[in-house]
């Protein structure tokens, strides 16, 4: 009898967890979340990447942010799931990293943004945060959706999760700008 309750309620939590993700069953969601005072869904789905460490190998992956409802996403970037369209950041504080992954899209410049390096446990974001091209980034954003409470991060085989892929979008970043020079 215990075995069967304990079964049930598995089966129960399971279909709830997928759907708080536009990610699907075969894809790593990176990051998923409920936009607070909303029913809006954002998440960053994509594959494991193969060799993720060897800058060669790197854009074999795939990677897609989704905004909206579950089933409805009101905006799916981009629309063949492309590594190459996303940028990281990584900043280390005394209190903790700072964590970012930036696209651009249509005019507007969009941070799925993980901030934990401030000093009052209140003063963490985790959300949106979206500039309309042009405009000085430290000035008030576009938009500022913040997550109710933290996102969700699976972890990929090898431990690759979002923060790593910030990391390793980064350090990519970093790399294909010195091959120009």
């Amino acid at each position: 009898m215990r075995i069967f309750i304990l079964l049930s309620s598995f089966i129960l939590v399971v279909p709830y967890s997928h759907a708080r993700s536009h990610c699907l069953p075969a894809e790593v969601n990176f990051f998923s979340c409920q936009i607070e005072n909303s029913s809006k869904i954002v998440s960053l789905c994509g594959t494991t990447l193969k060799n993720s460490r060897k800058f060669s190998n790197y854009w074999d992956g795939r990677l897609q942010y989704r905004f909206g409802s579950i089933g409805k996403p009101e905006l799916t970037f981009p629309k063949s799931a492309s590594l190459s369209e996303f940028t990281g950041e990584v900043e280390r504080h005394n209190s903790g990293f700072d964590t970012y992954i930036h696209f651009v899209n249509r005019g507007f410049h969009y941070s799925l943004a993980s901030v934990e390096g401030v000093e009052e446990e209140n003063e963490r974001f985790y959300g949106i945060i979206v500039h309309r091209l042009g405009d000085d980034p430290n000035i008030k954003p576009s938009a500022r959706l913040r997550c109710k409470g933290q996102p969700v991060y699976k972890t990929a085989p090898g431990y690759y999760n979002f923060f790593s892929l910030a990391y390793d979008l980064e350090t990519s970043k970093r790399k294909s700008e010195r091959v120009k020079d």
